[in-house]
Parts: C-alpha cells; structure tokens; sequence
C-alpha cells in the first residue's frame, strides 16, 4: 500500500471516530437548539441583525435585575445577549440559581442549551453538586405536561453533562494508538445518573424522545467501558420493540436508523478505546 493511501485510510478513521462524538445531529425532525445554519451575511444571526457595538456595550453595563428582565422579556437577540452577560465568566456559577429559575418560567431552551458540560470525577463537592442540581431541575422538566425546557433539548442538555466531544478529548482520553486501560479512563460525574434517565426515557410515547435518547446514549454509551456492552445490548433490544411497536411505517424506519446509527458509532468507540486504532487491513476488510 502507497504512503499517501495510508494517511488517507488513517485519516477516514479518525474521522468516523470524531464524528461518532455527535451524532445526535443526525436526529430527525427540526429542532431550534440542536442544527443551525449559519447566516451567510455577518452582519446577520438566525434571528435578524446582530446588535450593534453600541448596544452591546449598553448591555454590558446594566445591572443584574436589568439583565434578568431583558432576559426574560426583550427579543431574542436582546434577551440571547442577557443571557451571555449573565453567563459570562464565572457569572454561570455565581448565578447559577438565578438562571435556572427563570428557565423554569420562560427561556427554558435557551437558557439551557450549552449551559454545562462535562465534569471530572475529581472535581470540587461544589461543581458535582451543581451538576446534580442541574440535572434535578431537567428530569422535573421530563415529569410535566408542560415544560418550560422543549423535551428534546432537555435530553440533549442532560447527555451533555457527560458528553466528551472531539474538543474535549485530550484533557479526558489517554493520548495512544493503542488500547487504553479501562482503569485509566475518567468517567465524567454523573454518568450512570445520565444513562438511567436516557435509558427510561426508551419507555416515553413520544418517538421523538426516545429517537433523542437512542442517539444520545450512542454518543455517550461508552464513556464507562464497564458499563457500554450493557447499552449497545439495551439499544439492540429497543430494536426490536420499535420493530413491533404500533407506530407509523415512517416513524418505525426512522427510529430503526437512529439504532442502527447509535449502535455503528458506540460499537466503533468501543472497539477504538479497547484495542486501539484499526489497522490498515481492518479498516479495509472491517466496514467502519
């Protein structure tokens, strides 16, 4: 094989590994808070002009209350910029509370959204503690009729809590072509909470939630090798209960997708953290 055929073989696999770190962007339907295209004028968001230097200098001198209530009552481009004022810095911690009481009453989407990430079993009690508050709030927004957090993004921002995207891969995943020691990898805090909520989220009437919860526990099913052939066999068997469920031929096809989707990129994670980077001869005899 040609030097510059194995780089190209090398580099297809690295990014189907990557790629496998979000494939929750390939679910189904239209959903304000996970795909969005950008704007080709820059002058332009999704939402109408950008506000202005001036305005956004305006924004950043006002006060908290003043923030809270652009938030919670101007337009979305005044009421986004609020909110990353409020956010900015240390301002997520230090009003950590506030913004999820006023996501409990309006904003909720996008208040949420992007809000926490993942956190390192060595963590301070305070940051694992802010992980399990926020969870709290985003599993009581699953349990109402009617959340002020979109059901979709509530799951997207609970497997968020754990997801460790290509980005942040160097600071969690060791650096090696090999096999790595499932005792050297660090599961974020909070996963097995994560994995039951996304697991009884399987049993919901909404196909929409459990295709949501199916690509996501694909993304993050393999976080704990100890625990990631136990989700790929729970996936395996919603397969099966989608198949006779009594849904639409069309809902059935697309969720049947969706499994096979998550299962292909949890098995490759798998395979990638247990016994390294493919070789040049599984990559071509080994469907990827």
């Amino acid at each position: 094989m040609k030097v510059t055929e194995a780089i190209l073989v090398i580099s297809s696999a690295l990014c189907l590994l990557v790629a496998d770190r979000g494939i929750v962007q390939a679910s189904s339907g239209s959903d304000p808070n996970t795909v969005q295209r950008k704007p080709s004028d820059p002058n332009m968001s999704k939402f109408g002009p950008k506000l202005s230097k001036e305005e956004l200098a305006r924004i950043a001198k006002l006060t908290t209350p003043e923030l809270v209530d652009m938030l919670k009552t101007g337009d979305t481009r005044h009421a986004y910029a609020a909110r990353n004022r409020l956010k900015a810095g240390q301002g997520w911690i230090a009003n950590f509370d506030l913004l999820l009481s006023i996501a409990a009453e309006t904003r909720g989407n996008m208040i949420v959204e992007g809000f926490m990430g993942p956190v390192k079993p060595s963590a301070s009690a305070e940051d694992k503690a802010r992980v399990d508050k926020f969870l709290d709030f985003l599993e009581s927004q699953l349990k109402k009729d009617k959340p002020s957090v979109s059901r979709r993004q509530t799951i997207r921002s609970i497997a968020k809590t754990v997801f460790i995207s290509a980005a942040l891969e160097p600071a969690w995943r060791p650096e090696t072509n090999g096999p790595v020691d499932p005792n050297n990898l660090q599961v974020p805090y909070g996963n097995a909470r994560v994995l039951s909520i996304l697991t009884r989220c399987l049993d919901s009437k909404d196909w929409q939630v459990r295709s949501e919860a199916v690509l996501w526990l694909g993304s993050v099913g393999a976080n704990d090798l100890a625990k990631a052939e136990q989700v790929a066999a729970l996936l395996n068997a919603q397969f099966g209960k989608e198949e006779t469920s009594e849904e639409k031929e069309s809902v059935k096809a697309t969720m049947k997708q969706n499994i096979q989707t998550a299962l292909g990129a949890l098995n490759r994670q798998i395979k990638y953290l247990r016994y390294g980077m493919p070789t040049m001869e599984e990559l071509y005899s080994t469907p990827f």
